[in-house]
């Protein structure tokens, strides 16, 4: 009688850690999916943003995250971006220092949280003709993203160092996406330059009707982070999907170091360029993939100096207190 009370009270107990494991199984699978997460990003065209084309063809947030949704957004402009951030579809934008200067000085609710790469800016020619930036007349035309872009403010800071004029060529401004401008610079009809980044200079320069006449540090002064990443960041669900981007941004740039050879693999075939011309960009002088945040201060006294926009910034302003942790 006792073996029987003791096998029917062990069989109590088992019932009851089993229903208590269950129990315990449900409540994580609902925490689970109260931490479901959808991030929505945005990003523009050209080999700056390649740490994130690694994120996406590597699902390196998938494969960690399972539960959260990645929604890619490629888009022509800064402007783009600003427009999607504001209508809610997209959570985190990347893009230059000056557009998210603009951005800020108008009133978005963003902060940068981090770098994401180094990238040399050029000005390509397709006329004999030119070949200092005092060589375009009034009628001439110069292709860039949109005013305001980081190769409209390289320019202004080129003219205004060579004729104390830096609005100089703002008239001369054709707001093009970098895939379009390129087409349009090889008919050598409608612009005469193109302010651009790999690998559309790159593909200009097999032309040899064309030539490059500035340079986007000879126009700074000094290295700069070309590419950033900017949100809203004022929760904690803000700020865990920051930690996962960031973690994902950190992620690619270990697997761009340690693949070399695979990493010029995809960057050849998402660019169309041979396996040696992607080896040659990647080891290109001023070409790096980082997280370092460099130039925020020098754009910022600039474009207050000039009026493109309404005060100088302090980089601790405008940049997440996270991504100095």
């Amino acid at each position: 009688m006792r073996i029987y009370n003791k096998l029917k009270t062990s069989a109590v107990i088992l019932l009851v850690v089993i229903v208590s494991m269950n129990l315990i199984s449900c409540s994580s699978k609902k925490a689970e999916n109260k931490d479901n997460l959808e991030i929505n990003i945005g990003y523009q065209f050209g080999t700056a943003y390649f740490p994130l084309e690694i994120i996406q063809i590597n699902k390196i947030i998938e494969k960690k995250y399972p539960n959260t949704t990645i929604s890619w957004k490629q888009l022509g402009n800064t402007a783009a971006i600003r427009e999607g951030m504001l209508s809610g579809d997209i959570d985190f934008g990347f893009m230059a220092i000056p557009p998210f200067l603009i951005g800020y000085d108008k009133g978005m609710n963003w902060k940068a949280f981090t770098g994401l790469s180094s990238v040399p800016s050029s000005l390509v020619v397709n006329s004999p003709s030119i070949n200092t930036l005092a060589d375009f007349t009034a009628q001439d035309k110069i292709a860039l993203p949109q005013q305001g872009s980081v190769q409209h403010i390289l320019l202004s800071m080129a003219a205004d160092k060579a004729f104390n004029e830096p609005k100089k060529f703002d008239s001369m401004l054709l707001a093009m996406s970098h895939p379009d401008a390129m087409d349009i610079l090889k008919t050598k009809n409608e612009i005469k330059g193109h302010f651009t980044t790999p690998p559309y200079t790159q593909m200009e320069l097999k032309d040899k009707d064309m030539k490059i006449i500035l340079e986007s540090n000879e126009a700074f002064g000094e290295e700069f982070t070309f590419i950033i990443g900017a949100g809203k960041i004022e929760n904690e669900t803000d700020i865990k999907k920051v930690k996962i981007l960031n973690e994902a941004i950190k992620d690619a740039l270990i697997y761009i170091e340690a693949n070399p050879e695979d990493s010029a693999a995809i960057f050849s075939d998402k660019y169309n360029m041979t396996i040696p011309e992607s080896k040659d960009f990647m080891n290109m002088e001023g070409v790096k993939f980082n997280q370092e945040i460099k130039g925020v201060n020098r754009f910022s006294e600039f474009m207050n100096k000039v009026e493109y926009i309404s005060k100088a910034y302090n980089e601790k302003e405008v940049i997440w207190d996270g991504y100095y942790d």
